[in-house]
């Protein structure tokens, strides 16, 4: 009997974080990458509290805790005076009651060697 094998296309972090779990379940995994290397550049610059609860069994929320900036509130102003604030805490009801100040390429970074160490890999193309 021939067993079909997950196939996910990108290593961003929904790909990466799907692989890392489902490797991580001892179910063989390919993911495929049309960049040649990892990206520099982010898309994102933070973290939101689900998904460093979502992440969290696979080791990778500790990595970021200890990488990134919590980002518990904001402040707005207009010509250098106060207009005005948002705290997260008392807001955000979650076991992370703060938003991480994160790259997307720091993010990717992690989740990659969370797969590498899990026995999964990255197909990227060729030049």
């Amino acid at each position: 009997m021939n067993q079909s094998v997950p196939f996910i296309v990108g290593a961003g972090p929904v790909g990466l974080g799907v692989a890392v779990y489902l490797v991580q379940a001892n179910i063989p995994t390919r993911v495929i990458e049309p960049l040649v290397k990892p990206t520099s550049e982010s898309r994102a610059l933070a973290v939101n509290p689900r998904t460093l609860e979502i992440l969290e069994s696979t080791g990778v929320t500790e990595k970021m805790l200890s990488l990134g900036k919590r980002i518990r509130g904001v402040r707005f102003s207009q010509r250098g005076a106060p207009v005005g604030e948002f705290l997260f805490e008392g807001e955000l009801h979650h076991k992370y009651p703060f938003i991480l100040g994160l790259s997307q390429a720091t993010t990717e970074r992690l989740l990659a060697e969370t797969l590498e160490k899990a026995g999964g890999n990255i197909e990227r193309a060729s030049n």
